[in-house]
């Protein structure tokens, strides 16, 4: 019985998947490692052989049509292609570098490009997982970035969280619920200082708009400048000088978190309404 050839790598050129690619030219190279396989923070390695998978389905975000892609090394009787295998090993560094000169090596580019399991990848299905990154030299500084910003964006969401949440998120981890709101506060901004901020950002402690989003818009409306806080008089000011809040002297005292839960409550409705006016002022909305 003759086989059907397989219908594959057939993403059409004017397609969103394929547009964002750039074209890997005969001079060119680029360097993938596998997802996770350094920590730019310890510099350690975490060295295992990894076979990542050679097919995938690919979605056109603009026209919601799909597509199967492989790596196709070549095609046998009846055209039916023969699969390569894309390694990550230990004795590499769990790393390689591709080089447009070769045609194998466009073939895994353009997979591993429009591939799901790309982390740089804007189009990739967020349900599947990340196996791949590309590597350059701002990549490791880049993360680095990534994770100062997102352990500032943990400590001030500590700030804001009520003991009840706290104590939630424990539970919910699994984690030791300490017998005073200063053992729980502890554990969770140890966890931050371990390099798993992520795990707290992801979190749904609650339901409402609560100081994490508040804490968000303080820091971003602080970076632009529409407001400031006064070490001396321990103030938070608008732009045009309207008062805002006042910290409370005392140690343990959060600027930025202390403000954030203020505006959870009634007496900080009007500074709330101020600040959402500041936000969408006319010098256009603040970026993150």
């Amino acid at each position: 019985m003759q086989q059907i050839a397989i219908e594959i790598n057939k993403v059409p050129d004017d397609s969103k998947i394929r547009k964002r690619i750039k074209p890997l030219g005969s001079k060119d190279t680029v360097k993938y490692r596998l997802y996770n396989s350094y920590n730019p923070v310890t510099k350690k390695y975490n060295l295992r052989d990894v076979c990542i998978p050679n097919r995938d389905i690919v979605t056109d975000p603009e026209t919601g049509k799909t597509y199967e892609i492989a790596f196709v090394k070549n095609y046998g009787p009846n055209m039916q292609p023969v699969f390569g295998d894309i390694w990550f090993d230990a004795t590499g560094l769990c790393q390689f570098t591709l080089h447009g000169n070769r045609v194998q090596h466009r073939k895994i580019y353009d997979f591993i490009e429009m591939s799901n399991y790309l982390a740089d990848n804007p189009n990739r299905d967020q349900s599947a997982p990340i196996l791949i990154e590309r590597v350059d030299e701002s990549t490791d500084s880049n993360t680095l970035r990534k994770i100062r910003k997102n352990k500032q964006q943990a400590f001030n969401l500590v700030d804001t969280m009520s003991d009840e949440e706290i104590t939630s998120f424990l539970r919910a981890n699994n984690m030791p619920v300490g017998s005073s709101e200063f053992a729980r506060r502890d554990t969770v901004e140890e966890m931050i200082e371990k390099g798993e901020a992520e795990k707290l950002l992801k979190s749904s402690v609650s339901s409402e708009p609560t100081g994490a989003d508040h804490a968000k818009t303080i820091e971003a409306l602080k970076k632009s400048e529409r407001i400031a806080y006064d070490k001396t008089t321990r103030s938070w000011t608008a732009k045009d000088g309207t008062l805002l809040f006042i910290l409370d002297k005392g140690i343990g005292k959060s600027p930025v978190g202390d403000f954030a839960k203020f505006l959870t409550t009634k007496k900080g409705a009007e500074s709330l309404v101020k600040l959402k006016g500041l936000e969408g002022a006319n010098e256009g909305k603040i970026e993150e």
